[in-house]
């Protein structure tokens, strides 16, 4: 892999770390009731959409990597599954 190829995805690295870090946040503060519904029922669509589709990418991840590697994979996805269950079904209880 060339030094450009590695720049590129540390830079991915750091955008999707600093996703993961700000919609944390937003979690919280919507979870301590910091931001109105109406904000927080899309705030909460947007997070839980986002990390579905990072649940699937990282399932797609697991069935092309080595079967090592594949675990830990799977392990993550259930993960970003889990947050975007949560954070969905908050969305739908929050209009309630």
């Amino acid at each position: 892999m060339s030094q450009w190829n590695k720049q590129i995805l540390r830079s991915l690295f750091h955008c999707q770390t600093g996703f993961l870090f700000i919609s944390s946040l937003y979690l919280f503060a919507c979870a301590l009731g910091l931001i109105p519904r109406m904000y927080a029922y899309s705030l909460l669509l947007f997070i839980g959409l986002n990390h579905g589709i990072f649940a699937i990418w990282h399932c797609y991840i697991a069935i092309l990597s080595p079967p090592d590697r594949g675990i830990g994979m799977y392990i993550m996805a259930l993960l970003f599954l889990f947050v975007a269950l949560f954070a969905l079904l908050g969305a739908l209880t929050s209009c309630v």
